[in-house]
């Protein structure tokens, strides 16, 4: 952080009936000078146990908030940002008056960001894990559960907290056996968000047969790399501009 080396890539999210780029999560990357490219698995890994993963967290969260103000006033105002929160900053006692802090500082518009949080969050502290998101909701911000069916997934999370948006995991989709047992799972899950008007994103998609299985079962939002893969800010920039004309 002190170095100015870590970037911010953005992985655009789809609409899957139109084709036509909704927003972005953020993804944090990491090339030094010696190691090389530092695979973004490892480097979270290592951030949690040295336990800088918070810094690195609100970084992202500032970096993020900044850009989508960047973007909003050169004519891109629909597009959200997604940052994702690691356990341990979902729990910070600081969290909400650092986010408004963020927010006040770059006068990024809270309805456009997304904040991604894991059930393993979830199931630290119930109660207080709902506080949370109740405070968050307030200020504006929409809500997404990541890796949505691995883990400790629960359909009572979805009973107990108000979530914006699901995000079926990758293995579910990448690779996916949509005739059989996986398309089963991943047709009854969207069917859920749909009764739910919970909005169902699908990760990991790869294919075009991935893609026309979604349309069919009406899952609103996708990302993968059928689509794109995560993006350095100026190649994301450049996508957005070319698809606006």
């Amino acid at each position: 952080i002190q170095n100015k080396e870590l970037q911010l890539y953005y992985q655009p999210q789809y609409n899957v009936v139109n084709n036509e780029i909704v927003g972005a999560e953020a993804l944090i990357r990491l090339e030094d000078k010696e190691m090389g490219f530092i695979p973004p698995a490892t480097l979270l890994e290592l951030a949690e146990e040295t336990g800088v993963i918070i810094d690195i967290g609100y970084w992202a969260l500032q970096s993020a908030c900044r850009r989508g103000k960047i973007w909003n006033e050169s004519g891109f105002e629909n597009l959200f940002v997604g940052v994702n929160l690691s356990v341990k900053q979902f729990f910070d006692l600081n969290l909400v008056s650092k986010i408004k802090a963020v927010i006040e500082s770059t006068k990024f518009d809270p309805n456009y960001l997304e904040l991604e949080i894991t059930e393993t969050a979830l199931m630290h502290d119930t109660d207080r894990a709902l506080q949370i998101i109740n405070k968050l909701k307030d200020i504006g911000i929409k809500i997404s559960l990541d890796d949505f069916g691995t883990g400790y997934s629960s359909l009572s999370h979805l009973k107990l907290f108000p979530i914006d948006k699901l995000k079926i995991d990758q293995l579910f989709i990448s690779n996916a056996d949509l005739q059989g047992r996986d398309g089963i799972i991943i047709s009854s899950i969207l069917e859920l968000c749909n009764k739910l008007n919970i909005e169902a994103v699908a990760e990991g998609v790869e294919t075009k047969e991935s893609l026309n299985f979604l349309g069919k079962n009406k899952c609103p939002l996708a990302q993968g790399y059928y689509f794109s893969p995560p993006l350095t800010v100026e190649k994301f920039e450049a996508m957005i501009a070319s698809k606006d004309n």
